[in-house]
């Protein structure tokens, strides 16, 4: 790997929601991460390119995922995570039986994930995570890598569910996210049973960012969900 150049992550899930909350929490870590839902795909990526780390979420296709696994080992160094469901088919023991060098249970939680990657990238002489580009949209601009939300430089304090709901949006200005797609990819949203948390929290970034001198933030698409406000990026 080059000098400042990301460690590259490989991730199978056949889940999109659940590939899009893991992506924001390994992007955090400093990965660029590349996805797939088919374990056939994922062996072809692997032969063209080199990982620093490879998780795999195996309950959709147990059989295939566990076959993967192996050759996987069987041809390769890179470190892999198994991202289990509590009393799924693939159990942890046969997980690391397969070949994994270890696991995470879902819900993937960021610092339990963050743990396991620390452990597992470092024997395989993986780099420090190097500095995050900040996002930039307009005046606003997120630091991912020291947790600062600046607006015309100035520093605005958000809460972790605020900021990763900007980063959400930030990092695609252009998407336009639903209900269900922010709250599988902020955990601190997940279990919480309201149907207005989205909308609340939303509601807090816009007044935040309108109070310190920032532009209309968000909008609701109508019975599709939450976006970037369509404006220009200047």
């Amino acid at each position: 790997m080059k000098p400042h150049e990301k460690p590259l992550a490989l991730l199978v899930d056949n889940s999109a929601s659940d590939r899009l909350q893991v992506r924001l929490q390994l992007e955090l870590l400093g990965f660029t991460v590349q996805e797939t839902d088919s374990f056939t795909t994922a062996e072809k990526m692997l032969e063209k390119r080199k990982y620093s780390i490879l998780l795999m979420d195996p309950e959709a296709s147990p059989v295939e995922a566990v076959q993967t696994c192996r050759a996987v080992r069987d041809g390769s160094s890179v470190p892999i995570i198994m991202l289990l469901h509590p009393d799924g088919t693939v159990t942890d023991e046969l997980a690391l039986d397969a070949g994994a060098h270890d696991f995470v249970i879902k819900p993937v939680h960021q610092r339990v994930l963050a743990l396991r990657i620390r452990q597992h990238c470092e024997p395989f002489r993986a780099v420090e995570t190097p500095a995050v580009v900040p996002v930039t949209w307009g005046s606003l601009t997120l630091d991912i890598n020291q947790r600062i939300f600046t607006i015309n430089n100035e520093p605005v304090t958000l809460t972790n569910a605020e900021f990763q709901f900007m980063q959400l949006l930030m990092e695609k200005p252009r998407q336009i996210f639903s209900r269900d797609q922010i709250i599988d990819a902020i955990g601190s949203f997940r279990g919480l049973g309201s149907d207005h948390i989205v909308d609340n929290h939303a509601s807090r970034i816009r007044k935040k960012v309108k109070e310190n001198g920032g532009p209309d933030v968000i909008s609701v698409v109508r019975s599709v969900g939450f976006r970037l406000s369509a404006h220009d990026n200047h």
